[in-house]
């Protein structure tokens, strides 16, 4: 054998040697990237199940949050009750004053004496439209709805008291029951019941509009907010019937 033929023969046993070698690095390699990709699956396979425990506990705490809450609302729609029960058990029950039929503007004028039949008050219109007038009593300017107006003359009127700014008139009494009645109708009851309690010189009175939505209750603070014969209110104690209740103190002299 040539030293040539030798030479050849080598080299082609070291590319043999080399091509076996990297072969079983590949396979290495390979088995290598199996096992990562096993591990890595295994892993993301337990935070997967982590994840799916962790929505599970939500779930859960989202169904007992749910449960209370609907508990607490049943228990407070249950005080509710029962604190308005209270109240009424107190009260007497309201009648509604037959309706007088409506005063045609004509019949009206501008300087009339008339009596404002709800608050039992005399007085005098100075201004006038279709369905309001506008009354002096005394020193004090109110509104009133021309059906709530009777005209008077003069030798069947009796001297206003204007000493002290109001007039005498009969007690509404101290508590003005809303509950039942629509916002609106509530409304302009309640300005004649402030009216009248101001002029028979109560000191304060008891609104009652109860709880419920709070509609109501937010619609009749509003009202006194904006009311010249309301020094202050608030809100009822336990035993007055609490939210449910709201007490107005009249302007002093």
């Amino acid at each position: 054998i040539t030293s040539q033929e030798a030479g050849t023969r080598f080299a082609l046993k070291q590319a043999r040697d080399e091509r076996d070698r990297l072969r079983e690095r590949l396979e290495n390699i390979e088995s290598e990237r199996q096992q990562i990709l096993e591990e890595t699956k295994q892993q993301a396979e337990l935070e997967l199940e982590e994840v799916r425990r962790e929505i599970r506990q939500v779930r859960r705490k989202l169904r007992d949050a749910e449960s209370l809450n609907r508990l607490k609302k049943l228990q407070k729609e249950t005080e509710d009750v029962e604190e308005e029960l209270q109240i009424a058990m107190d009260l007497e029950p309201m009648v509604d004053e037959p309706k007088k039929p409506r005063r045609k503007p004509h019949d009206l004028r501008v300087g009339d004496t008339v009596l404002i039949t709800p608050l039992g008050a005399k007085g005098q219109i100075v201004t006038l439209d279709k369905r309001e007038a506008e009354v002096t009593v005394g020193r004090l300017h109110m509104r009133a709805r021309l059906e709530e107006l009777e005209l008077k003359k003069r030798e069947e009127m009796e001297e206003v008291e204007q000493s002290s700014g109001r007039v005498n008139v009969q007690s509404p009494g101290m508590e003005l029951d809303l509950r039942g009645r629509r916002v609106d109708e509530s409304l302009q009851i309640l300005d004649q019941y402030l009216d009248t309690a101001f002029l028979s010189n109560l000191p304060w009175v008891r609104i009652i509009h109860g709880k419920g939505t709070g509609r109501l209750r937010e619609a009749v603070r509003q009202s006194l907010q904006s009311n010249s014969h309301v020094h202050s209110w608030e809100e009822g104690r336990d035993g007055e019937g609490g939210a449910g209740v709201t007490v107005v103190k009249f302007v002093s002299e």
